[in-house]
């Protein structure tokens, strides 16, 4: 089972695309043609690349949060990050039971009154 994105695919794409880039910008002669060509295979070459993308998008993902979670992990490693909230700000705090045990505070905008 494959753990990462398929990088070799994505490498083995570029160049491809950059080799049949070459081989229009050598034999084929300037003019409207060439221009053609030129732009097909660049279209080509992004629509490869986003099908890629979607193809790996579960492993990209993988990747992402993995790398997330390592700087979670060493941000607790250090000291505490101790922050002091404005008084305009604090007495609008609001701490959810989840938001308490990450030891996050969550600031919501305040509800107006059905008068104002």
């Amino acid at each position: 089972m494959r753990t990462g994105p398929s990088w070799g695919w994505l490498y083995g794409l570029a160049v491809m695309m950059l080799a049949l880039l070459a081989v229009v910008d050598l034999d084929v002669a300037a003019g409207p043609w060439r221009r053609t060509l030129e732009i097909a295979v660049t279209v080509a070459a992004f629509v490869a690349i986003h099908f890629w993308v979607r193809a790996n998008r579960r492993a990209l993902d993988m990747v992402d949060a993995r790398d997330a979670g390592s700087r979670r992990a060493h941000a607790r490693a250090g000291a505490p990050v101790v922050a002091t909230l404005p008084p305009r700000v604090a007495e609008r705090a609001t701490v959810t039971q989840a938001a308490a045990r990450r030891g996050t505070v969550v600031v919501l905008p305040r509800r107006r009154s059905a008068g104002s």
